[in-house]
């Protein structure tokens, strides 16, 4: 996919890799830039890789996100946020919570996308129970205090499954002035 749409820039979460792991998918993938956070035990990994084409400056990470603040796409600066939700259900209030700090950190357009661990409503989800409404109202009140919307999905709007479980946990989310700058964009 990379080889074929040739993205300026690309975020890749659960990568399970090391640093010398990520420095490998790097150079094969011919980015000339890579920020990576890397894999705890068996499970993680982060990787933000980018062409010389923009310009990057990393802002904060954690085992969660990496915040970027990007330059030479768009005519002005915007932020750049590649986040990964805690799978853990009983840890998602601290998921949230981040949603939150990050938003709180800067006025820059702002976009961010990967895989939050979460749905917003109830059909995107098919199989097995239903969410919890907790989860639904959480989720949803994050991203409204952040003031996101959801980016349209071109492709495939479940983008997990296991068994006979499918839903969609990977979106993107900007701000409307991030909207405004890019107003074409879709996921």
């Amino acid at each position: 996919m990379v080889g074929l749409k040739k993205p300026v820039v690309v975020f890749l979460c659960e990568t399970l890799l090391d640093r010398r792991g990520m420095a490998r998918i790097h150079q094969r993938l011919r980015f000339q830039n890579c920020f990576t956070v890397e894999k705890i035990g068996h499970s993680g990994g982060l990787a933000m890789l980018w062409n010389s084409e923009v310009s990057l400056s990393l802002l904060s990470y954690s085992i969660n996100h990496i915040d970027m603040e990007v330059e030479g796409v768009g005519g002005c600066k915007w932020r750049l946020t590649g986040y990964y939700g805690c799978p853990d259900r009983n840890q998602r209030r601290r998921s949230w919570a981040l949603l939150r700090e990050l938003a709180s950190r800067s006025h820059l357009p702002w976009l961010i996308c990967g895989d939050f661990n979460d749905i917003l409503r109830q059909d995107e989800k098919v199989g097995g129970d239903a969410q919890l409404e907790w989860l639904l109202v959480g989720f949803n009140d994050a991203i409204e205090a952040c003031g996101l919307t959801e980016l349209r999905m071109v492709r495939g709007f479940f983008t997990w499954q296991c068994g006979g479980i499918r839903e969609k946990q990977d979106r993107g989310l900007a701000h409307t002035c991030w909207n405004d700058i890019f107003p074409h964009v879709i996921v």
